[in-house]
């Protein structure tokens, strides 16, 4: 199942959208969606997985609240998780090409 992840923090110092970022990637979370890819907008984020424990809605919550929290205090993250049925398609506008420097 994929999954579009929206995370906010809260009063964040400067530089913690950047750890997040990092942080993020090392849990399988995308900063791009689409084919071609497309860059998504700050802290939005693309995850599938792989059908198990990793494929509910809530299993993927709480792995994005979880990994936001390293960075950032847990009472100061904002999550959401949208499932991306199979078969349909997302629509963009304005999305930039996906650059992986």
């Amino acid at each position: 199942m994929r999954y579009t992840v929206r995370i906010e923090l809260r009063k964040p110092p400067l530089g913690d959208y950047e750890a997040l970022h990092r942080a993020m990637e090392l849990e399988g979370f995308l900063r791009y969606a689409f084919d071609p890819p497309k860059e998504l907008p700050t802290a939005e984020y693309a995850y599938v997985g792989d059908g198990d424990s990793q494929g509910d809605v809530d299993s993927v919550r709480h792995l994005a609240v979880n990994t936001a929290a390293t960075v950032h205090p847990r009472a100061n993250v904002v999550a959401l998780v949208t499932p991306v049925a199979s078969g349909l398609m997302r629509r963009s506008y304005h999305l930039e090409p996906w650059d992986e420097e």
